[in-house]
């Protein structure tokens, strides 16, 4: 009987030590390089046509990195996908403050402005964005789209 009972050996001690959580001890280049990772397989999800992959894996890059602009706006795209311009608007309007230099984020906000029905807001949004790239045909298009509208 003695075989059965809990002599108190290392076998069935509980380590008190605390379990590093996933992001603790990584570097900001490693937090980086792992959202970046997850951007691409959102993307890709995206591609697909794959708006709930996307979501989630968007949201685990932002986990790794909360300012990553990419994943901000690739959520914004998922809004714009399922037909939910107010809400693209806002993620993209996130990304656009993040990523002020980004031609194409702005071009994105645009689209999401106006599926929204704000022509004006997204005439400035395509302006901006053929500001930092004058040779963009999507951000020309969408101009043009929101000045026929009124804005």
């Amino acid at each position: 009987m003695g075989d059965d009972q809990n002599d108190g050996g290392d076998a069935d001690a509980k380590d008190d030590t605390p379990a590093l959580s996933a992001d603790e001890g990584k570097t900001p280049a490693d937090r980086k390089a792992q959202a970046d990772f997850f951007v691409k397989l959102a993307q890709q999800a995206l591609a697909r046509g794959d708006a709930v992959a996307a979501a989630s894996n968007f949201n685990k890059a932002r986990e790794f990195n909360p300012r990553d602009a990419d994943a901000v706006a690739g959520l914004g795209e998922v809004a714009m996908q399922q037909g939910y311009f107010e809400d693209a608007a806002v993620h993209l309007q996130a990304a656009a403050r993040m990523a002020p230099r980004s031609a194409r984020v702005h071009m994105l906000h645009g689209r999401a402005l106006l599926g929204a029905g704000h022509a004006k807001q997204a005439a400035a949004a395509f302006k901006r964005a053929l500001k930092l790239k004058p040779d963009f045909p999507a951000a020309r298009e969408g101009y043009d789209q929101a000045a026929a509208l009124g804005g």
